[in-house]
Order: C-alpha cells, then structure tokens, then sequence
C-alpha cells in the first residue's frame, strides 16, 4: 500500500520509479546470458560477444539504444578479426534497440548498468 503511494506520487510529479531487477531465478551463468543475448543488467551483447553500451533511451517509442563503440579497435588495435568485422564502418559500429514492450521488467528509462545509479 505504501509503495503504491510513493509510485503514484512520483509519478504525479513527472518522476519514473526505478526499481532493482528481480532475476526470478533465471539461468545467469555465462552461456546462458551469451545464448539470450543481455547480460544481466540488460546490456544486449554485440555480435562479437563483448557487451553494448547504452547510449540513450527515447521515451516516444519507450525503448532504449545500444551501441559497441568498436570497443575491439580499443583493446586491440593491431588485432586483425576487427577488419572482418561488418559493423566496422558503421559510426558507432553495431548498435541495437530493446524496447519496454519486449522486455517490460528488465528495461528503464534509465539503464541498470549505469554507475551512477548503482548502490554502494
């Protein structure tokens, strides 16, 4: 009862409720976060297996954008699988949407893996 009054009065105000994920006891091992694809804050992960970072998130189609920012020029410069790479000439290399509807508990306004908004 409480927190559905904080709720609505945060949202009265404007304000978007930002809660902590709740697994559910879902499989959060490596291969299974590879095999669907997010990590378990919901950082979708690139084609190559090195997670996205979040970039922005558009309210009007209430989903969220994730790009890889070709971290695998920055590790590896002289690396050569980055050449074979199809996202390479892409500006923020390979970008992704998740939106609300599709993952309704997992994705926010905010994204989970946000420092700022982690606890201490």
């Amino acid at each position: 009862m409480m927190m559905n009054l904080a709720i609505n009065g945060a949202k009265e105000k404007g304000s978007e409720p930002g809660f902590d994920y709740n697994s559910r006891n879902e499989d959060l091992n490596e291969e299974a976060l590879l095999k669907r694809g997010y990590d378990k804050n919901g950082t979708p992960f690139a084609p190559c297996g090195r997670p996205t970072k979040w970039k922005d998130h558009d309210p009007k189609e209430k989903r969220s954008c994730f790009s890889c920012e070709k971290e695998c020029l920055r590790e590896c410069p002289l690396n050569p699988f980055p050449k074979e790479c199809p996202h390479r000439d892409n500006e923020h290399g390979f970008s992704t949407k998740m939106s609300v509807k599709a993952h309704p508990r997992l994705i926010l306004r905010w994204h989970r893996a946000k420092l700022y908004l982690q606890k201490d």
